[in-house]
């Protein structure tokens, strides 16, 4: 927890004169999580082949974020590119490894679940900053308004068609499924978080309209958790659950093609209109999703 506290000191300047700080916080995490592994198999010798393959692939990253210390920017982002890549590559190589002693997942959905509630929290935290700095109109609390059915809407989207079967393609060995699902969730969280942003920066900008740029940032991030949710869907489909799944993929990806047209269009359209016709179409998800009879 200090380590995560130091990792979170040092990310709004991670990139800047922090950027030391924040290499040093994540070599530390990760060198934390490799001597559990070396005593995971030290104790338990059928999972020794796998946690082996972790303990060699997460150290040759961390030699990588180790090296970058004494690098000068912009290099030292280059190696952490380098090492994040690893650490990405590291599992989903695992293969038949994993399935030999399998992960016990009865609790990771609920802490994806957990941390994507928290996220949408922080979207409704975004909107009410937003109308808490001005003036109450009829034109900010509509777009208030739009926005939390926004929030409100990806929330049904998530908790009730998202499933965590793909989490159990480990047990077949299939890493790609199950990590392709696990680390969809980055994005999506980076995309709620932007959805949250765009919503406030139009609130506050009403006097002048929003600038050009912020409705587009808006429309790019419904877009992303849109495509993202469409991903989700889709690795289901790799394990059977292939004609609910695929219309589901098919209604996000139709969703977020006429959001993206709309991000086109952001010069000639006011934020009102442009966040009326974005939850238009997030609502009509859940419109379809009702009546997806599909068993």
């Amino acid at each position: 927890m200090a380590i995560a506290a130091s990792l979170a000191a040092n990310i709004h300047h991670g990139l800047s004169n922090s950027s030391m700080g924040f290499a040093l916080s994540y070599i530390a995490f990760r060198g934390v999580l490799i001597c559990q592994y070396l005593h995971a198999g030290y104790h338990v010798p059928q999972a020794r082949l796998l946690t082996n393959w972790y303990t060699v692939g997460f150290s040759l990253s961390l030699f990588f974020w180790l090296a970058s210390v004494f690098v000068p920017l912009p290099w030292r982002f280059a190696l952490w590119g380098v090492g994040l890549i690893i650490d990405f590559a590291t599992p989903l190589s695992a293969g038949q490894r994993v399935a030999k002693v399998p992960p016990n997942m009865a609790h990771t959905n609920e802490r994806i679940g957990l941390f994507t509630i928290i996220v949408l929290g922080e979207s409704i935290v975004s909107v009410v900053r937003g109308v808490s700095e001005l003036a109450w109109t009829p034109t900010s609390i509509a777009i208030a308004l739009l926005g939390l059915s926004i929030a409100f809407s990806f929330w049904w989207m998530y908790f009730d068609t998202v499933d965590e079967s793909p989490l159990h393609a480990m047990r077949q060995g299939k890493m790609q499924i199950a990590l392709t699902w696990l680390y969809s969730h980055l994005p999506l969280a980076v995309g709620l978080t932007a959805t949250g942003v765009g919503v406030e920066k139009m609130i506050s900008g009403l006097d002048n309209d929003a600038a050009r740029g912020e409705k587009v940032l808006f429309c790019l991030a419904v877009a992303l958790c849109l495509m993202i949710l469409s991903n989700l869907h889709w690795t289901s489909c790799e394990l059977g659950q292939t004609k609910c799944k695929k219309i589901l993929t098919y209604y996000r990806l139709g969703a977020a093609a006429f959001v993206l047209t709309l991000a086109l269009a952001c010069n000639v359209l006011s934020s009102l209109i442009v966040i009326t016709l974005v939850a238009f179409a997030c609502t009509i998800q859940i419109v379809l999703d009702i009546f997806n009879t599909c068993p």
